[in-house]
């Protein structure tokens, strides 16, 4: 805690000279300085700024109107203020407990808190009106947490993590995801295989499909490898993954043999595809190319988190580069986990995101984008899987499919060559549909 730095502005000077004749109490004092770091390490310095600025950027908007309307109903009485912050203390209960150093703390005054329920909020001081039991009050809070938080104070105008994370303790609760993490510089990686050698690409995950996205898949082909006999990339996600942020288990081995030299300016050009939610048309969300080599002719060995771009390669382009795709506009917040790694026999699952084993800082998301994956997070439908994503598609469009032939239909439904006419590729996704309005995130201009 010695190394806690505090950001004056963000507390009510007038507090502070409230307490200038306690303070001056041990000014002088032997155990001043230990004195002040206990203050200032103390919950009740945070607690301050929710009493002193009346809840005003700490909690939701329509929660802020409903304290101020019990104050003023009240005649500014001081149990209400108390009231209401003993009913928020309660509902932040367990990420309170998670919590190991101040940042942590500071962030689940500040931040986690303006995730609550304006409902919960209601139901909770409600509660202690009527004479309920103060013990009560946690279990009325529908966000949960699991993870213990552990706050990047460097990037804390950012709001992203280093570790930990936000979770629900059950599938029908909200959950919160970190939205990004830095890679790992510490991380170990295994000696990149040549160009002569066996290697495995695998797809790991799609993170925050765009809301007019439903079901997906990635396809892909390798381009420049100076070979015609590798196969195209082709993934489906694992039906129990949360559709908003699919997880695949696809590795595909790439010169097995390990006997053909592949050229060093090979690349790997993805593709995300999925059925728009509006049109029912087959579409792409987004294209991404990476090299397979560095300019050593090894293996560009290691996890990958690639931005998706809205448009292809120009068709007068001959020779593509891993930048062949920057001209074009990028997807908000979408982005897909690969790895690149020298062949075994066994495939290696994938490493949690938080590891920091993947090179992320292309896909580092801004401000807005952390605004929108924000209000992905608090969506209802956060915690949908992909099997429940592929049933609702499967009734909005009135078919019936037994259990048994999930996978052939889930599989049928995004074939090009089913629902798109000779020769015809797929059209992108309308971007402009990418997000929509949500009352709880509101609209900034």
């Amino acid at each position: 805690m010695s190394s806690i730095l505090f950001w004056y502005p963000e507390f009510l000077p007038e507090q502070f000279v409230r307490e200038k004749i306690q303070t001056q109490k041990f000014n002088n004092s032997e155990d001043w300085h230990h004195n002040s770091k206990e203050c200032l390490e103390n919950p009740i310095i945070l607690l301050r700024k929710w009493t002193g600025e009346g809840f005003v950027g700490i909690l939701d908007l329509p929660a802020v109107l409903l304290t101020w309307d019990q104050l003023f109903m009240q005649d500014w009485k001081a149990q209400v203020m108390e009231d209401f912050c003993l009913t928020i203390l309660l509902l932040l209960r367990e990420p309170l407990m998670e919590v190991n150093d101040q940042h942590s703390l500071k962030w689940v005054f500040f931040s986690y808190a303006n995730h609550l329920y304006t409902v919960d909020i209601q139901r909770s001081w409600i509660h202690l009106q009527q004479g309920g039991l103060p013990s009560d009050i946690p279990e009325l809070n529908q966000l949960k947490l699991s993870d213990s938080l552990h706050y990047n104070k460097e990037e804390e105008e950012r709001g992203r993590f280093e570790k930990g994370s936000l979770r629900s303790s059950s599938s029908d609760d909200h959950i919160l995801t970190v939205p990004w993490v830095a890679h790992n510089p510490s991380v170990a990686l295994p000696d990149p295989a040549r160009v002569n050698e066996p290697f495995d690409l695998y797809i790991d995950a799609i993170r925050y499909i765009p809301d007019n996205a439903t079901i997906t898949k990635v396809t892909g082909r390798l381009i420049h490898s100076g070979r015609d006999d590798i196969p195209d990339v082709l993934a489906f996600p694992v039906i129990t993954s949360r559709a908003r942020c699919p997880e695949f288990r696809y590795r595909m081995t790439v010169n097995v043999k390990g006997k053909a030299t592949l050229d060093p300016n090979a690349l790997v050009l993805l593709r995300v595809n999925t059925v728009d939610s509006d049109t029912g048309k087959l579409s792409v969300i987004g294209n991404t190319v990476v090299s397979l080599f560095n300019k050593h002719g090894g293996l560009n060995v290691g996890g990958f988190q690639l931005k998706l771009r809205r448009g292809m390669p120009s068709k007068g382009q001959t020779l593509l580069t891993a930048s062949s795709l920057n001209h074009h506009p990028m997807i908000p917040c979408c982005s897909l986990l690969i790895r690149l790694l020298p062949h075994t026999q066994d495939p290696v699952p994938p490493p949690g995101y938080l590891s920091g084993f993947y090179f992320t800082e292309d896909a580092e998301p801004n401000k807005s984008e952390l605004e929108i994956i924000s209000s992905f997070q608090q969506d209802k439908e956060f915690t949908v899987s992909v099997g429940d994503t592929a049933a609702s598609l499967m009734s909005k469009e009135q078919t019936e499919v037994l259990c048994e032939q999930w996978k052939a239909w889930y599989e049928e439904r995004l074939d090009e060559r089913k629902h798109l006419p000779p020769q015809q590729p797929p059209e992108h996704l309308s971007i402009i549909h990418m997000v929509r309005y949500r009352q709880r995130a509101g609209l900034r201009i």
